[in-house]
């Protein structure tokens, strides 16, 4: 996905510090360093030259007007502006232009649109121009979806103990999609050291497997979510969760249903630099943790065994990174 801005005034910060590929403009701003496109009267232009079209769809006319129009094959851009219908004009369009080399780049303002818009008829359109107020609110959508593409560095933790410690809240979180071997949520008693909890991907002789479900742990535990930790207790219906797999690689899910059920529960606690880390899980043989080579039942993890964690060594405030002393226990 390229993004693109609407914006004129000090956002060179923006343009320097992101992927950005441009600036759409009424007319130029000298003062912009990045490659700017000037739109007149529905057409685009890159300094002199022509090398694109604004669409803009508001009606059933005008969206069959788009769809007859013949759009010359050599130009870059197709800037589609749409009113309250936004899928089913774009998956018109989107179909239309899918052999060609001309990117189709939509308006979005929230992170939750530019979702929708990468995921039209699994392809998407090729960039969002975004909106925003003012620089601040640009910034913080910028840092969302770069956030939400990165990769995670997972370590191995060692495992120091097992221990059964009687009944608790639970939950399962069930996704809106299937998951596969070796992805699962991140999840911890706190917000120093999570471990990766698999999905319920695998069958056994005794349930059938739910591939769409994480068994994350009791109701008080941290699962990291990109730029943030939620407790578990936050999460409900429509929540985006981030899935992570073995090599780190994270995406953006959302959730169908969450269970909070009253379960046996274990607490298993794992050694980073010397020192103990909680995290509680049901005490039950579909839980399993993700290592490097596979999976593992938590309640036949034994001491010495190596599991796939993330470390973070900043504290946490509502959710969010900051810098200050916190001792978790």
């Amino acid at each position: 996905m390229k993004f693109f801005l609407d914006q004129t005034e000090n956002y060179q910060e923006l343009i320097d510090s992101y992927q950005i590929e441009g600036v759409f403009l009424s007319e130029a701003d000298p003062s912009l360093k990045s490659t700017q496109y000037i739109i007149k009267d529905d057409e685009i232009y890159e300094k002199e030259t022509k090398i694109g079209r604004r669409l803009v769809i508001n009606s059933p006319e005008t969206m069959q007007d788009a769809l007859n129009q013949d759009i010359e094959e050599e130009l870059k851009i197709i800037l589609i502006e749409t009113s309250d219908w936004h899928i089913i004009p774009l998956e018109n369009l989107i179909a239309k232009f899918a052999t060609r080399s001309t990117q189709l780049i939509a308006s979005a303002s929230t992170p939750e649109e530019i979702t929708l818009l990468a995921n039209i008829l699994e392809l998407g359109v090729d960039g969002c121009l975004l909106h925003g107020s003012d620089i601040y609110s640009a910034k913080d959508l910028l840092d969302t979806l770069t956030a939400e593409g990165d990769n995670l560095s997972l370590q191995e933790v060692k495992v120091k103990s097992v221990k059964r410690i009687g009944n608790g809240d639970r939950v399962c979180v069930d996704t809106v999609s299937i998951l596969k071997e070796g992805e699962g949520m991140l999840v911890g008693s706190t917000a120093a050291v999570q471990v990766l909890v698999q999905a319920e991907v695998e069958e056994t002789g005794f349930v059938n497997s739910r591939p769409f479900r994480i068994n994350a742990g009791v109701v008080a535990s941290y699962c990291l979510n990109f730029t943030k930790t939620n407790y578990l207790s936050e999460l409900a219906a429509g929540s985006s969760v981030m899935i992570v797999d073995r090599q780190g690689r994270t995406r953006k899910e959302f959730v169908a249903r969450v269970k909070i059920e009253r379960r046996p529960l274990l607490v298993l606690k794992v050694l980073h630099q010397e020192r103990e880390f909680p995290i509680i899980l049901q005490d039950a043989e579909t839980v399993k943790i993700v290592t490097t080579e596979g999976s593992k039942r938590v309640d036949a993890l034994q001491e010495g065994d190596t599991i796939l964690g993330y470390v973070s060594e900043k504290a946490r405030h509502f959710g969010m990174e900051i810098h200050e002393f916190l001792e978790e226990k």
